[in-house]
């Protein structure tokens, strides 16, 4: 059971809303407006927020940042929805907040507001992902998924496109194979030529997997991992997490040798110091 704020000026929303979380035994705060809203936080720190995009009184953005605020940095899951016109989702989603977008099932209200209170405050270390897919419903479907576990996403429509993205830096890549332009194993290749690139984990998405082909030659290429199409979506997040925890444990153990090589460095050093003057103590003693 959580306490969960919802601030909607749509009444009826509001109350479906409400109604659906009343279901799994959740209290709920309701709040028509943003200065009820801030009212509400000066008495109570909810486990989780839902709110209307169109908020009188009071921008998403800048409830993200009074959240920020009530919450001393800890952080506190925020759903964003729009009760309104129908609205898409933001081709670059913010850190901070869940875009639900309008008119969600209450099935997958549930869902998203089961994995989020699950998730805490992980979200904004959870990773960002690239993912390179020349078909959009399944990019936007694996994108929204990864968002509901609490991971930044971005997309890319093939390997070319796939290359271009990663300015953005991606903690990690998962990549189809069949893409038109360059596909995922010539992607791959070009990736793991470029040095800056070569540590990011890369995921594999293929629908030929069962015959071991792609999946062999993915890896042999560099690839971490491989995932079979159609895929379960635990067996995914799965895969992303462990090759996630894989790459924080060998960024450790790279600042830990670095950290070992200064400290040798600088004995090294003391010795060469020490050595002379231990000569001219000794030369003055006598």
């Amino acid at each position: 059971m959580a306490t969960i704020l919802i601030a909607c000026s749509h009444l009826g929303e509001l109350e479906r809303i409400a109604d659906i979380m009343a279901l799994d035994g959740h209290i709920c705060l309701r709040c028509p407006d943003g200065q009820a809203v801030r009212e509400t936080l000066k008495e109570s720190r909810p486990d989780l927020v839902i709110t209307d995009v169109d908020l009188p009184g009071l921008d998403a953005f800048d409830l993200v940042r009074l959240l920020e605020d009530v919450s001393n940095g800890q952080g506190i899951p925020l759903i964003i929805g729009h009760a309104g016109i129908d609205t898409d989702v933001p081709s670059t989603p913010q850190p901070g907040f869940f875009w639900m977008g309008h008119a969600t099932s209450s099935d997958d209200l549930a869902e998203i507001v089961k994995t989020r209170l699950e998730m805490g405050v992980q979200e904004r270390v959870s990773g960002h992902i690239l993912i390179v897919d020349d078909d959009k419903e399944l990019r936007e479907l694996v994108s929204r998924r990864l968002q509901m576990a609490g991971y930044r996403t971005s997309v890319a429509f093939d390997g070319e496109d796939g290359l271009v993205s990663m300015e953005q830096n991606p903690d990690l890549v998962l990549t189809d194979v069949d893409m038109p332009r360059l596909d995922g194993f010539g992607f791959l290749a070009q990736l793991r030529a470029l040095p800056q690139y070569r540590q990011v984990p890369v995921i594999i998405m293929t629908a030929h997997a069962g015959r071991g082909e792609d999946a062999a030659r993915g890896l042999q290429l560099g690839a971490n991992d491989y995932v079979r199409k159609p895929f379960h979506w635990e067996e995914l997040l799965a895969r992303v997490h462990t090759q996630l925890r894989v790459r924080e444990a060998h960024r450790l153990t790279v600042e830990k040798q670095r950290d070992l090589a200064v400290i040798e460095l600088a004995g090294a050093a003391a010795h060469e110091i020490n050595n002379p003057l231990e000569i001219i103590y000794n030369y003055l003693s006598y």
